[in-house]
């Protein structure tokens, strides 16, 4: 699939979601997850480069980690997305009753049950979803204690008391968000800010310069350097080299 993102032409294969494949123009090559953000929709959570380390003008081709995971938001990928994220994405956009937080001491909680429509909800199936928007003073997700002696494993969605206060009678999860707006966004353009700077870099005729690293059981983390560079024979390929050849970053 070919899309235009962030200023740029870019090309996703998403024919695995766990290891979907972002290029940009014929180098720079980006792994991913594709996973459903419960306000923004379809996105892939971007961790690593392909890239061409050089050795002796041999050309071997490798994975290296990046420094700050990325998201790049594709809601034309919807179709591919996990059936039952796709499924809690719609019902968290629909409209719901107020009165269906309970309240645990200074906090406000509501069983993902509940407000997903399902017999059952287990906290590895939605903390790919909503790891996005933790902000630990105010959203979490848990096992819950619904009365003084009784205990339940119900995973559930917390918010915080001014939070709760800003809700309408009629909620849905855009205005948890519009309630937090300055966090997230603020979260979301960290989180984009590669996409940009890369585009910025291609306007302007700029190397693209973008800190990586790979992991050393023996020494620990070595920091790279994932660029372009012609090769003897006239190609231009994404290369990674070590950190001290670099020159500039994104």
């Amino acid at each position: 699939m070919k899309i235009n993102k962030y200023g740029l032409q870019w090309t996703v294969d998403a024919s695995n979601p766990n290891k979907v494949v972002l290029k940009q123009g014929n180098g720079f090559t980006f792994w991913g997850k594709l996973l459903m953000h419960p306000v923004w929709g379809p996105y892939i959570y971007i961790h690593s480069v392909c890239g061409f380390v050089n050795t002796n003008n041999v050309y071997e081709k490798k994975e290296y980690l990046l420094l700050a995971y990325q998201w790049f938001f594709v809601p034309e990928l919807e179709s591919m997305c996990n059936t039952k994220q796709t499924r809690w994405y719609h019902a968290l956009h629909e409209t719901h009753e107020k009165s269906m937080f309970r309240q645990s001491e200074d906090t406000w909680f509501v069983l993902m049950r509940d407000l997903l429509g399902e017999k059952q909800v287990y906290y590895d199936d939605v903390f790919d979803m909503f790891f996005p928007m933790f902000n630990w003073t105010i959203l979490r997700l848990d096992n819950v204690k619904t009365s003084s002696n009784t205990y339940h494993s119900d995973v559930a969605l917390f918010i915080d008391n001014n939070i709760y206060e800003q809700l309408p009678e009629q909620w849905t999860i855009d205005d948890i968000y519009n309630a937090d707006k300055e966090y997230q966004d603020e979260f979301r353009q960290i989180s984009e800010q590669l996409w940009y700077n890369i585009a910025e870099a291609r306007q302007s005729g700029q190397p693209i310069v973008i800190f990586v690293e790979e992991e050393c059981l023996s020494i620990g983390s070595i920091r790279c350097i994932y660029t372009e560079q012609k090769t003897p024979y006239g190609m231009t390929l994404p290369i990674i080299i070590p950190y001290k050849e670099g020159r500039g970053y994104i």
